[in-house]
């Protein structure tokens, strides 16, 4: 299994309730839609740190969301957040878990 990690730190934490509804009805949703990932888990860490997790079963689910879907919803997210903002994504290889 592959994690891909995104974190959002906002520089305005007053617009944190608008990027939660974003990511929840419209941005999550539609990156689940593509198929590319068994689960997504959302957090918040504080008033303006937002991570997204999203667990692919291989490397190549993951390539394939990355070269086929990723960039028109990216667009999208910076038709809505183009500023105010900092994004960072990782991807992570579990090696074991539990429970």
């Amino acid at each position: 299994m592959v994690l891909y990690e995104v974190t959002i730190i906002l520089d305005d934490p007053a617009r944190a309730d608008e990027l939660v509804a974003y990511m929840r009805g419209r941005h999550i949703p539609q990156i689940y839609s593509t198929g590319c990932f068994r689960n997504v888990r959302f957090c918040r860490l504080g008033e303006n740190r937002i991570r997204t997790v999203y667990a692919a079963d291989s490397q190549e689910h993951l390539d394939g969301y990355l070269r086929e879907h990723s960039a028109h919803l990216r667009d999208d997210f910076n038709a809505h957040f183009a500023d105010g903002l900092s994004v960072s994504r990782e991807v992570w290889d579990v090696l074991e878990s539990w429970g």
